[in-house]
């Protein structure tokens, strides 16, 4: 394997770490930067004081963005020609360390980094053995509470040639195979993602806490996910998608019955009837000069195309979005102004129950609409402007639009909880505020006058009646919509008052 890897690297070495970025050395460069955000710490927030592993550093194209989010940035590659052409390429960054290596992690003490991750480098290697040493090796040098994410290669269902997995084409893995590699370490699987393709990452978390880094993985928009999958020929979308979620199913099947019905094509109308149907858009000047390239190239066949679109960020925000909390006050405001009973909600919840009230409306009227209810004012000609590509043109951009007012929501966070070890809802800074809130909007329905409001509000939150100034002071506020009846709760919960009782 070394010798290969020595060769290649002897050869053409951009060309073989990013194939498709290896045209000059600002791309590749780029490239390095552009993988690290999109997809290495997708959901990952490492602290600065944190250190990292890249597992087939190659010359330190990841290494090089990385080095700027951590105290070190260590890298080890099998290759002794990579590992000498990364000296060079990362001498300028004093926080890079690279090492050969033997397939082991020996030089580097147990429990002593925070996040270790290796990028297409896995699918390279021709048996199980040494990715199964990897991973235990991993686990050894992660602090508890570290994480570990890795890519093999997840397509099962390759044949490889006479002669078997070799340095390029390596060892396939399913995603049972994948536990596989992690029994009998402290490391399980927290989430994944591409199961059933070339690009199958696995974010792993050793048990135990105290490791510099954090993980948030993403939601899944079952409902957006079961449309998608219903436009490739879905007989049973809605189950489809629940077993993509639940770790039951793979799109192999879907984008294999996309690529029979493009099959007789030209490349051209390949490309942009992929991204219109994965994406719900045509593909930019650059993405569809890149995919003929690589077509043209025959360095990936059309199903390849679209496992790589599939498993791509865009594809990736499309169906499992970064889903923030939302708080409970947040979640009252908006229902109240859908005409639902206030109560928390989360994320997709309240996403649901704007997008089926924008179906029907008009793509104005519908921007309008869901500014109203999730940010409560009126968009100005320039929102809607910039709206109105989304709403008119994407399949599922009603929904889109009101995933993306709600995630662009900016609310105040919470004081800090007295009782650190208690389960607090979102917003909450004690137990129970949440509810009580609810119970005082629910009171204030029947009353519907906001003075009457304000001072139910003093009663039930402040325990005591309204004073003259206060009670004006806040009518007035509600008044102007300056603020919403579950934000004037919210500032009364959260008052130095209500707090020292």
């Amino acid at each position: 394997m070394r010798a290969d890897w020595d060769r290649r690297a002897t050869e053409d070495h951009k060309l073989h770490i990013a194939t498709g970025h290896a045209g000059s050395e600002e791309a590749f460069l780029a490239s390095g930067e552009q993988d690290l955000v999109d997809i290495v710490l997708d959901g990952i927030t490492l602290d600065p004081d944190a250190e990292a592993l890249e597992i087939g550093c190659g010359v330190g194209r990841l290494l090089i963005p990385l080095a700027t989010q951590v105290t070190v940035a260590h890298g080890v590659d099998i290759s002794n020609v990579m590992i000498a052409k990364s000296k060079d390429y990362c001498a300028r960054v004093t926080n890079v360390r690279t090492s050969l290596t033997d397939g082991t992690l020996s030089h580097l003490p147990d429990a002593s980094l925070d996040f270790v991750f290796s990028f297409i480098v896995f699918q390279h290697i021709p048996d199980r053995a040494p990715v199964r040493r990897y991973v235990e090796e991993a686990a050894r040098v992660l602090r508890p509470g570290g994480v570990f994410r890795f890519q093999v290669d997840g397509r099962w269902w390759w044949k490889h040639g006479k002669d078997g997995p070799d340095t390029y084409n390596g060892v396939k893995f399913s995603r049972n195979q994948v536990r596989e590699l992690l029994a009998g370490t402290p490391l399980s699987v927290r989430d994944d993602w591409g199961a059933g393709g070339h690009y199958h990452w696995v974010t792993a978390l050793k048990s135990g806490a105290g490791a510099r880094v954090r993980h948030a993985p993403r939601g899944w928009d079952i409902p957006l996910l079961a449309t998608l999958l219903s436009r490739l020929g879905s007989a049973a979308p809605e189950a489809d998608a629940e077993r993509l979620r639940d770790g039951t199913g793979t799109l192999y099947p879907h984008l294999l019955r996309l690529n029979q019905r493009f099959a007789v094509v030209r490349d051209e109308a390949f490309v942009d009837g992929a991204y219109r149907a994965l994406l719900g858009r045509p593909p930019d000047k650059a993405g569809l000069a890149f995919h003929l390239g690589i077509l043209a190239k025959r360095l990936e066949d059309r199903l390849a195309l679209l496992d790589t679109v599939a498993t791509s960020r865009g594809f990736l925000d499309l169906v499992r979005p970064l889903a923030p909390e939302v708080p409970w006050f947040a979640a009252c405001e908006i229902f109240m102004r859908l005409g639902e009973a206030p109560r928390p909600g989360g994320f997709f919840e309240l996403v649901d129950a704007g997008a089926s009230r924008l179906e029907g409306r008009s793509p104005t009227d519908a921007i309008a609409f869901g500014f109203r209810s999730f940010l409560g004012f009126e968009p100005d000609e320039t929102a809607i402007r910039h709206h109105l590509p989304l709403v008119e043109s994407h399949p599922d951009g009603r929904r889109l639009l009101v995933r993306e007012l709600l995630a662009s929501r900016n609310d105040p966070a919470p004081p800090a909880a007295k009782d650190p070890h208690v389960v607090l809802l979102p917003g909450e800074s004690a137990a129970g505020e949440a509810a009580l809130a609810v119970d005082v909007l629910a009171e204030g329905e029947i009353a519907a006058d906001d003075r009457c409001f304000v001072r139910l509000a003093y009663e039930r939150i402040l325990g005591r009646p309204a004073d003259d100034g206060g009670e004006a002071f806040y009518t007035g506020k509600l008044a102007s919509s300056e603020l919403s009846r579950a934000a004037l709760l919210r500032e009364f919960l959260w008052s130095d008052e209500r707090r020292a009782r």
